[in-house]
């Protein structure tokens, strides 16, 4: 939390503004939440230039998001979604919190989940592919038609490369102007074309966007 401190200081916050940052981070803290997402938020907000209470609403629209969130990828893990690497139930959290930040239901989130544990995957495919979900939203795709290629995604067994391609190539489209429509058909093309990770002799995938890695986090 040094951090937030320095960057709010040298951007002129009082401590009534510095507090409330501190507050909203000691509560994510305390219920067990990760707390990275938020200070995060906070420091991106300071180095922007953001005024002081729009960051501390949104900081605390992401505590609200986090502790929304929790419940739902704990009740993944209880029914059979088996766990990934240490810090992946924090970055599923993280991500179903930023997909809610889309609009994106919990029933859709949870059907997401019900199916990477139907295919027999992990937590770590189930946050790859809220992330995935978020971002197709974000882009200006409808939730069903972003669920929908995210589904069959997971049937296919994508890598995260592989959802990288799909974003990317969802991205350029958009900026070529084309509707959403013919981007979600074009998208669905691809998805079927392709084959997946065990689909084929090799096992192998096919990445849409030439195998650049997908961003990180902090979005």
């Amino acid at each position: 939390m040094e951090i937030v401190v320095e960057r709010s200081l040298e951007r002129g916050a009082d401590g009534a503004a510095i507090g409330q940052f501190l507050d909203t981070a000691s509560r994510v803290s305390r219920q067990g939440l990760p707390v990275k997402p938020v200070l995060d938020r906070i420091e991106q907000g300071l180095s922007k230039q953001v005024p002081f209470e729009r960051i501390h609403t949104a900081s605390v629209r992401l505590a609200d998001g986090l502790a929304k969130a929790k419940p739902l990828v704990d009740g993944l893990l209880r029914s059979g979604l088996p766990d990934g690497p240490r810090g992946t139930r924090d970055a599923a959290i993280e991500s179903v919190a930023r997909a809610g930040e889309q609009s994106i239901s919990d029933d859709t989130l949870r059907a997401t989940g019900e199916k990477v544990r139907g295919q027999g995957r992990t937590l770590q495919q189930f946050d790859q592919a809220v992330r995935s979900l978020a971002l197709l939203v974000g882009s200006g795709m409808p939730t069903e038609a972003a669920a929908r290629l995210v589904q069959t995604g997971i049937e296919r067994g994508f890598t995260e490369r592989d959802y990288a391609g799909l974003e990317r190539s969802v991205s350029d489209m958009v900026r070529q102007g084309r509707s959403m429509d013919d981007i979600v058909r074009a998208a669905e093309r691809d998805m079927l074309d392709r084959r997946g990770a065990g689909e084929g002799p090799a096992g192998g995938t096919r990445d849409f966007g030439g195998g650049r890695e997908r961003g990180g986090r902090g979005r």
